[in-house]
């Protein structure tokens, strides 16, 4: 008698693990981002890499680091607002995953001019 061991391996592109991730970010000069690319795929796992309104996230950005799928940002300051996009892809495909972040500066009263 022959016993047939079956392996069902799950395949197919990268896909969103959860919704409920929080696409826009709205934060204070002078903190830190975190930003998880929220995705999932058998293994192995999908090569990520990030964009900033369209260029390519790299090791030249001084307060940027990416370690997998998650980007952070050191001291952020306004110009760091703008289009985040995490993209996801495995031999099966690719997704594309947005985050809108808006960074605000420290808001200087006309009175204290003034004085």
């Amino acid at each position: 008698m022959h016993t047939l061991n079956k392996c069902m391996m799950v395949v197919g592109p990268p896909r969103l693990v959860s919704e409920s991730y929080q696409r826009r970010r709205v934060l204070r000069a002078g903190v830190n981002l975190r930003l998880v690319c929220p995705v999932e795929s058998p293994p192995p796992p999908p090569i990520v890499t990030w964009t900033k309104d369209g260029q390519a996230v790299h090791l030249g950005w001084e307060r940027y680091r990416v370690n997998g799928g998650i980007l952070r940002i050191r001291d952020v300051n306004v110009a760091d607002s703008g289009v985040f996009v995490c993209q996801a892809t495995n031999g099966f495909g690719t997704i594309d995953v947005k985050y809108l972040v808006y960074v605000y500066g420290i808001l200087v009263s006309l009175a204290s001019f003034a004085e």
